[in-house]
């Protein structure tokens, strides 16, 4: 993918996000807006980003180039319009343009599908692999390499899932759940994982401390999501009174593994990938409680969604974007008196909204005050989209690509 059209995919992907938050705060006097405001956060912000990311990284570690950089550049497209679709019919309540959205994204997963597969199949490895940081990175990589074709697998599951409900709901069955599932859990969070276990170690110059938990953690993921995607499908409570610990544990694994490296990451990305995790143990609590208490489940739901989906998700993007943006756009953060700020309004305000919301789910008036925190989280992610269009725009001062640094190296 081209330098420049690599910058607009991040900006845009983060400009949906920012869309998404901001819609989300006003779900109480507009239903319908919140799967919306979903649909476009997955849909129109992770799923582009990881796909923009993958353009770069994927030919790193498989050491060979895309066969075509037109249908990479394709891939991506369709991603970015077929989220907006979905979200646009979702907020017109027009069924023909959810169907058609949901077409466009399963469109782009299976051709991401086809380009890896060609990548493989008709490319030999033109250069060295990356530099093993330690002797065992090599059985880390392994394990890193497994999630990612996990995810991807779990993103065409999650994709078909989205297309075929669009126009055909089962009577049984939690079906938005399930591609709520399969595509946070299953998706993002494969990738997340596979992508941080080939790249911690190479980010921070540490060891891992054992691989054990790597193992650990892909065995329980093989067993946790199929259950979990079982039980919700067939809408069986014993099957999910079963499958949330499974899925709790993958999760918290996945912290655990991660954690010993987050203080020695570059300080911007150490913040929103610390504040990331913070989230999504709170999410993950929240889970394991609803699988003890369904009621409190009802009634917290929004919480947890929020947890998951706006603090972890938008906040990691946050902190892998200001690592990765400056390296893949070859010069230094642009605006870097801004970052500080943008950090601290999205931050602050995605905390501030999850507390409004539970308070008013306790019965307290904080209406204009969930929608003003949503508002201030929406700014600041578009704040990071502009900061990162702007760096792509400034000419490059150095070759692109995934540069590596020390711990004490900043970004700015």
């Amino acid at each position: 993918m081209s330098h420049r059209r690599l910058g607009a995919a991040m900006s845009l992907a983060l400009l949906a996000l920012a869309v998404a938050v901001g819609v989300a705060g006003f779900t109480r006097t507009h239903p319908t807006w919140w799967q919306a405001a979903v649909w476009l956060a997955v849909l129109g912000g992770a799923f582009p980003m990881i796909l923009a990311v993958n353009s770069r990284i994927v030919p790193v570690f498989s050491r060979r180039d895309w066969v075509s950089q037109s249908l990479v550049d394709a891939m991506i497209a369709l991603a970015i319009v077929g989220g907006w679709t979905v979200f646009f019919g979702r907020v017109r309540d027009r069924d023909l343009l959810v169907t058609a959205g949901s077409a466009v994204s399963l469109l782009a997963g299976l051709l991401f599908m086809y380009n890896i597969s060609q990548l493989f199949r008709h490319s030999q490895p033109k250069r060295p692999a990356p530099p093993l940081p330690y002797p065992e990175q090599v059985v880390a990589d392994r394990i890193a390499t497994k999630f990612t074709r996990l995810s991807s697998i779990w993103l065409l599951v999650g994709l078909t899932v989205g297309f075929i409900t669009s126009f055909y709901e089962p009577d049984r069955g939690r079906w938005e759940l399930v591609w709520a599932h399969a595509m946070l859990v299953g998706f993002v969070l494969s990738m997340a994982s596979g992508v941080t276990y080939h790249v911690l170690p190479r980010w921070t110059t540490r060891r891992w401390r054992s691989l054990t938990g790597l193992r650990i953690h892909w065995w329980v993921t093989v067993i946790a999501l199929p259950l979990m995607v079982i039980a919700l499908a067939i809408d069986s409570q014993l099957l999910f009174h079963m499958a949330g610990p499974f899925e709790a544990m993958v999760i918290v694994l996945w912290i655990a593994n991660c954690l010993p490296f987050v203080h020695a990451l570059p300080r911007l990305t150490g913040v929103g990938f610390g504040a990331a995790l913070v989230a999504l143990t709170c999410g993950v609590g929240l889970g394991m409680s609803f699988a003890v208490t369904p009621a409190q489940g009802a009634l917290l739901r929004p919480v947890h969604a929020e947890l998951n989906l706006f603090g972890w998700v938008a906040l990691m993007i946050c902190g892998v974007t200001y690592y990765l943006a400056p390296r893949f756009a070859g010069t230094p953060i642009r605006w870097p008196r801004l970052v500080p700020i943008q950090l601290a309004v999205t931050l602050l305000s995605l905390a501030a909204g999850i507390v409004l919301i539970w308070l008013r789910i306790e019965g307290h008036d904080t209406g204009s005050a969930v929608q003003l925190a949503h508002v201030g989280s929406a700014a600041g992610l578009a704040l990071l989209a502009a900061i990162v269009a702007a760096t792509f725009a400034t000419p490059v001062r150095q070759p692109t690509g995934m540069i590596q640094i020390t711990p004490k190296t900043q970004l700015h």
